[in-house]
Formats: C-alpha cells, sequence, structure tokens
C-alpha cells in the first residue's frame, strides 16, 4: 500500500477558501455599484443620482409663499461685479426711473413675485419658468396696494398669484380668477426681457435688484438660452394685447423683418427686434397726431416723414426735426409660442412682408395656371 504525500492538508485548504471569501467581501463591499446588487432594492444607497428626479412644479411647495417686499437694490456700478453682460434681465421703467431685475433672480420657488415701488408707483416684477414670461405689472387697484404672493395653484400650466385678499390672479393675463376681485384685471406695465449689457448700456443711472450669492438660483440664463431652446423644437414668440385683442410675433418670423411699421386694433405701431439679444422693443409711431413710419438707416432709425433719427431702444428721437419727441411704449410679452397660443387660441399671427409677397404670387401663379387651363 502506498502513501500520497503531496495531498494537500485539508487545513490549509479550510484556510485559503476562507481568505478568499475574506478578500471578495472587502471588494464587493469598498464599492456601491457592486454593492447594489447585493442589497435589497428597498434600501437606499449612500449616493443618488439626480438626473432621475422628475421635476413637477406643483411639488415645490403646498402653501402660498410669503409676499417678497423686501429685498437689496443696488447701482449699475456695484452691480457690474456680479453680472456678466450677457445675462438675461427683466427691465422696467416707471417715470423716468428705470430697474433691472435678474432673470435668475426672479426664477425658482422663492422669488417669481416681487412687490416693488419705484418711480412713485407700486408695481410687481413676475416671472413665471413654465411659459417664459417676464411681466410687471401695476399693483394699485382703485385705492387699494394690492401686495402679491407667489400661489400653489397653476392654471394651463402657468402660476397663478394671490394677494392679501386671497384673491388668485393669472400671472400671464394679470387677470383675477377667483376670489373677491375675480373679473378685475391689473395694468400692465411696458418692460423689456433683454440682456443686462444691453440694458446698462441704454439705461446707466438703472439700479438692479441683486440678491446675495448665497440666494442666488443656479439658473443660465443668457443670450443663448434661446438658440438652446429653439434646439428642442420649442418655439418663441412676443405677444401684445389691444383692447383685449390678441397678436403675436413669432421669434422665426421676426429673424426675417427685424423692423417693423405695423397696426393693430386701430394704432400704429413700430416693432424692433434684435436676434442677438432676443430683445423685442414695441412703441405706438405717432408723433403730435402724425403717423410715422420708420426705416433702417446705416446703424440708426429714421422716419421717413421727417428724418429725424431716433433711438428705438428708448423711442427718443436723438437728432432732426422730432429732437427730444418720445414714442409711447406698447406692453409686450416674451413666451413660449405654445403657452401664449394657449391663453390666446384667437391670436393673430403676424408674417413677414416677405412671406406675404411670396405667397401673393404663389396665388396669381395659380389663378394663371388655371385660366391657362381653362
Amino acid at each position: 500500500m502506498t502513501t500520497n504525500n503531496n495531498r494537500f492538508p485539508r487545513w490549509k485548504t479550510a484556510l485559503l477558501v476562507s481568505w478568499f471569501f475574506v478578500i471578495v467581501g472587502a471588494v464587493v463591499f469598498s464599492d456601491e455599484r457592486i454593492l447594489s446588487y447585493f442589497v435589497p432594492p428597498e434600501t437606499p444607497l449612500p449616493q443618488h443620482d439626480a438626473e432621475l428626479l422628475i421635476y413637477d412644479p406643483q411639488e415645490l411647495y403646498n402653501e402660498p409663499l410669503p409676499p417678497i417686499t423686501e429685498f437689496p437694490i443696488v447701482s449699475i456700478e456695484k452691480a457690474n461685479e456680479s453680472l456678466r453682460g450677457d445675462q438675461l434681465v427683466l427691465g422696467v421703467v416707471v417715470n423716468d426711473e428705470a430697474r433691472a431685475y435678474p432673470v435668475k433672480m426672479l426664477c425658482g420657488v422663492q422669488r417669481e413675485v416681487v412687490n416693488d415701488h419705484l418711480g412713485d408707483e407700486a408695481i410687481a416684477a413676475t416671472w413665471c419658468n413654465l411659459g417664459y414670461n417676464g411681466i410687471v405689472y401695476s399693483r394699485h387697484l382703485d385705492d387699494q396696494e394690492l401686495i402679491f404672493q407667489a400661489s400653489d395653484k397653476f392654471w394651463k400650466n402657468s402660476l397663478l398669484m394671490q394677494d392679501q385678499t386671497e384673491s388668485v390672479w393669472s400671472l400671464l393675463m394679470g387677470r383675477c380668477m377667483e376670489g373677491e376681485n375675480e373679473g378685475r384685471e391689473l395694468k400692465q406695465l411696458p418692460s423689456q426681457l433683454t440682456d443686462y449689457e444691453t440694458w446698462r448700456k441704454t439705461y446707466p443711472q438703472s439700479t438692479v435688484m441683486l440678491w446675495p450669492q448665497e440666494f442666488q438660483e443656479n439658473f443660465l440664463y443668457d443670450r443663448q438660452y434661446y438658440q438652446r431652446v429653439e434646439k428642442m423644437q420649442i418655439n418663441f414668440s412676443v405677444g401684445i394685447v389691444i383692447r383685449r385683442v390678441a397678436k403675436h410675433y413669432p421669434f422665426a418670423a421676426l429673424r426675417k423683418q427685424p423692423l417693423i411699421n405695423d397696426t393693430h386694433e386701430g394704432k400704429p405701431l413700430v416693432i424692433r427686434f434684435d436676434e442677438n439679444t432676443g430683445t423685442f422693443w414695441c412703441f405706438l409711431r405717432e408723433v403730435n397726431d402724425e403717423v410715422l413710419e420708420f426705416e433702417r438707416s446705416n446703424d440708426s432709425f429714421v422716419d421717413k416723414q421727417t428724418g429725424s433719427s431716433w433711438d428705438l431702444n428708448r423711442g427718443v428721437a436723438i437728432d432732426g426735426n422730432l429732437k427730444g419727441e418720445t414714442l409711447e411704449a406698447i406692453p409686450a410679452i416674451t413666451s413660449f409660442s405654445a403657452t401664449w397660443s394657449r391663453f390666446h387660441p384667437r391670436s393673430e399671427e403676424w408674417t413677414p412682408r416677405v412671406a406675404r409677397l411670396e405667397n401673393a404670387n404663389s396665388l396669381s401663379k395659380n389663378k394663371s395656371s388655371i385660366l391657362s387651363a381653362d
């Protein structure tokens, strides 16, 4: 009988197996990706993937936020230390006093509605991310000064506001939907949604709402915002309402004709669009009962009737017979096109003159073809 001297001792085998499981266990439990296969799915892992969270604005808060009546206001010089020139702002001028509200400081669940005083007027600077609407309203209603706050309610996927009487208002419409002020409407004030560089050059004496850095929302609203969003097949328009009749100007059409002499509800209007910044200006093109027609002349704008040169950022004649005259600004709202159409389904859509001529020529050719066939 022979003996196998090469037989591996059992105790050594057990020791090696034990060390194998110790090493494997150490590797597994030090790596969360491997650990996730062993831990029951109901057990939360230390690391979360924020990209998997679904954004639902109605989950952001369950009750109206306190009204905002106090906030930091600084000079242009002070704001220049914090704001880049390409950042978007909502600007307003009331009785020759100008103020800008950076969009990234208006957006977010804490600051959609700001109660302010400017030029001896009580105003509300408002913002709604859902429709991309920045609007300024007067807070005066008869002899009452309303104080607004963001509501916990949404209508047609747009933010609602609430005043101290608990009346609920549509931010986009400026109309009271329920409460003791139901059916009443706020006066919309002319404002510009533009970039900070354009605003500070136009109004160097302007003041700026500037929250401390720790209170600022981390949203990227700059000149390139429109291009980024339009790549996702989301379109923008600018809408106006005169005598409750709506009209809108799609960005795509404005790029083809950035200076427009138009008429809406009997009001002669001049409209200017800056493609680089997405800024829209609208003025009543009438001075001393004379209707003017504007055209581009090199780097300035002139009216055909007197040849006067105009600054169409401010609506002021800067040279010529009408020097010093001003045009009345008309309130307008920049918006996602779908949002505007949702609230104004009968809104007239403006088309550029080139497109109208092309359509007219096409109709003329079709008629000629029909007559020839006959």
